[in-house]
């Protein structure tokens, strides 16, 4: 078969494969790898799919490195493997404070570099796999009657059916 004037260009600059890791991900099968020519864009890349996070792009490596986007000319001379980059979901905690009682809250740790460590208010945005601490207290002359969990790895919104108090006066005997 003789080749084309594009083909023959495309063989002298050389051709190589560009391998997609989803980096806890997926990729449709078909989509693993492409075929990419010295000085020519790289065009058109799959987007992976994760539960729970949203993909950020293509690397070089799978923690940080160098973007790669589809309008970027390919100037490697060799093979090369491209990392999904993920965001965790961010989410919104929610709570009601009640009457007589106090409800704090902590983000001990996150997956996410960009989450602050430490007290939240109601409304803030938390992430998927944060582990949030609550701490529950009653004013002076109560004690807390019923309450939420107290220890949460976020998997969705956190609301006030997993962050809630109640309060109830304490009873005293008085002698007459």
């Amino acid at each position: 078969k003789q080749l084309t004037k594009d083909e023959f260009s495309k063989y002298i600059k050389g051709s190589y494969n560009l391998t997609f890791d989803a980096n806890g991900g997926s990729i449709d099968a078909g989509e693993t790898s492409k075929t990419v020519y010295c000085g020519e864009k790289i065009g058109t890349m799959p987007t992976p799919t994760r539960e729970y996070y949203t993909f950020d792009g293509w690397f070089t490596e799978a923690i940080g490195g160098t973007q790669i986007t589809e309008e970027m000319v390919f100037e490697g001379y060799s093979d090369q493997t491209l990392y999904a980059h993920w965001k965790p979901n961010g989410y919104t905690a929610s709570w009601n404070t009640a009457a007589n009682c106090s409800i704090s809250v902590k983000r001990i740790s996150s997956p996410f570099a960009g989450a602050a460590i430490g007290t939240l208010s109601s409304g803030d945005i938390v992430y998927y796999g944060d582990v949030l601490e609550v701490a529950y207290a009653a004013s002076t002359g109560y004690s807390v009657s019923s309450q939420g969990r107290t220890s949460i790895t976020v998997a969705g919104d956190v609301t006030p059916s997993d962050i809630y108090a109640t309060a109830t006066p304490n009873s005293y005997t008085y002698n007459v």
